[in-house]
Order: C-alpha cells, then structure tokens, then sequence
C-alpha cells in the first residue's frame, strides 16, 4: 500500500469525465468489467483520500502523462468513494490516519481491440471486506450502511423543510414518508419516477414510431417497467430523487447540515415539479386528438388510446397503475392533487 505524489490533489472536473463517458455511450460503446482489489491508507481529508486512491490504481489508468489528474477526476465521478469515505470519516471509535481500507474497484473498460483504446469509462467502488485496526479494533463497514444513515438524513430534512409550500410541499414531505415507510433498501432502489423527457418522446405518436419505442426499451426488452439508458438521446428511463439526495449529502459532506438541507431541497423540488409536468406534458399530447380530458394532474384511461398504437397506449395505461399503486412516487399525485 503506498501514497501519492505530495499535495497532487487536483481532478479533472465530473462535467469533463462525465461529458466523455457520454459520448462513449452515443458512439454505442461496450464495456467489459474488470474487478481491482485495492488497499487504500485512509485520510479524514477527502480530497487525499481519492488522490490516494487513484494512485493505488495508477498501472491501470491513464496516470503518468497528466499527474494522475485524470484518474483523481475518475475516481471521484460516480459518488461511490465519497459515501464510502463518509462512512469510515464517521465511525465510532474514529479511526486514525493511514488505517487501512480494503476496496474493490470496479472498472468498466471501453472494449476495443486496441489496447491503447480500451481506456477506463467508469469506476465503480464497493468495501471488499472487514478491516482491522491493530488487534482490538473491528469495525464492519459496507457501502449499504452509510447509504441506509444517508436515506435517514434525506428523510430527516425534507420533514423538517419549512421552504416546501402549498400542495407540492404535501407531495413532497408524503414522498418522504413512503420513503420512511419503505425503509432501507427499498427506499433506496424503488422509488424512482421516469425522466420527463423519455415519456415525452415515448407516447408522442406524431413524432414517435413503434420502431424508435422498441429500441428506447432494449433495456427491459420492451417489458414495462422500463429501465436501463436511451440509445441516441443521452439518458435514462429512471430517476432515483432520494439516491441522489443521499449521494449529494454523503459527496459533500465536509459541509454544514444547511447545505446538505438546500441540497436535498433542490433536488425533492425538482423531482416534485418533473412529475408533475411529466403528467401535464402527456394530457397535452392527449388532448390534441381529443380521446382524453380532464386528466390534470393525473391521467386517466375512460376513452380509447388507439391512436397511439399498442405500446404507448400500454405505457399509459401502466402510468395510469403507477399513480394508483400506493408507495409509489407517483402515487402522491393522487392524494395531493393541484
């Protein structure tokens, strides 16, 4: 286990690495996954930590040329290493400087068959085992548990939000109490709302034909749910608002309490107002054939969907269940509707 280069901090910024991780995926690049058992010495100090860390990593990144500024960028950019940190920062007893961690890093690696090409897109962290500090110490540490304290500070703060107004401000603190019902992990991998902009395209049959919707849905194989990234737009089926409040927290977390609180705030306003306006976005579509009306905010299925064909006539019908299914994020449209 070693370190690296003194005071060698500086990343290349996440816009950077996750602008080329895009462009990887509209060229429809592969990946294949190599797992890198590592020993990282710990550092209360974030940013020495994941130089650490990409410094453990240095022969299989691009590392010598740029001062391993690329690899620090790397490292960084899923969020993964930042919760891990924060949860070995706050352990009871705390632990000393240089203990150290036992990771594994998982690296998804362009396939190419160029060496030089099969550059690093993304990595992945996760404990790889129980660590020992001297002979008394033990502590257990995994990923699961600091994302479950996370998921409790989210909930703790939207409950305690006094900036959450009106009707959306029931939503969202309703949002809040499935996710405090659900508990962890259910909290944590099921509640999740689909991107605004994937619906549109989806159920717009003036732009939108079956062929397009089928290669939306190679990620679930055109089963519903879907899931799983859009080939050619650049995104995802889904939204994880709590996973990434918890995330945003835990990455920045050397912070006060009141900007984990904005944060989480930001994101729940953002979630609240990109549901509602998936729900007005697809009523507008509906309305300019006249089948559907009087769906605000929350659709409705009385009248036939046939124009749209089978697959988006199914899609809204499935958001129609989503709405009614209680626990669901969707499901707070109905109880607290405008």
């Amino acid at each position: 286990m070693g370190g690296p280069a003194t005071s060698n901090t500086d990343y290349t910024p996440q816009q950077v690495i996750e602008a080329r991780y895009q462009q990887a995926v509209n060229r429809g690049d592969n990946q294949y996954v190599e797992v890198i058992k590592i020993t990282v010495a710990f550092d209360p100090n974030f940013d020495e930590f994941a130089a650490r860390t990409a410094y453990e990593l240095r022969t299989r990144l691009y590392y010598r040329h740029d001062g391993g500024k690329n690899a620090r960028g790397l490292v960084r950019a899923t969020g993964d290493l930042a919760v891990i940190h924060k949860l070995f920062a706050t352990v009871t007893p705390p632990l000393g400087k240089g203990t150290p961690i036992h990771l594994n890093a998982i690296l998804g690696r362009r396939q190419d068959p160029q060496a030089n090409m099969q550059w690093v897109m993304v990595i992945r962290f996760n404990n790889s085992e129980d660590f020992v500090e001297g002979e008394e110490i033990v502590v257990t540490a995994n990923r699961a548990s600091v994302a479950e304290k996370m998921m409790k500070t989210v909930i703790h703060h939207i409950m305690n939000d006094p900036k959450l107004p009106g009707e959306r401000g029931k939503r969202i603190r309703e949002m809040a109490t499935i996710a405090d019902k659900l508990g962890y992990p259910k909290n944590w991998d099921d509640l999740w709302f689909y991107e605004r902009g994937a619906v549109v395209e989806y159920v717009d049959y003036q732009r939108t034909g079956d062929k397009r919707r089928q290669e939306m849905t190679r990620g679930t194989q055109g089963n519903l749910p879907f899931d799983g990234d859009i080939p050619l737009s650049g995104g995802s089926w889904r939204v994880y608002p709590f996973r990434q409040a918890a995330t945003e927290c835990a990455r920045f977390g050397n912070q006060n309490a009141d900007d984990c609180q904005g944060r989480v705030h930001n994101i729940m306003r953002h979630a609240e107002d990109e549901m509602l306006r998936t729900f007005e976005d697809v009523n507008r579509i509906v309305q300019k054939v006249g089948f559907l009306n009087g769906m605000d905010p929350h659709l409705t299925t009385d009248h036939s969907l046939d124009i749209f064909g089978p697959l988006a006539a199914a899609f809204i019908k499935h958001l129609v269940k989503l709405s009614n299914t209680p626990d669901t994020l969707y499901s707070t449209y109905i109880k607290f509707p405008n």
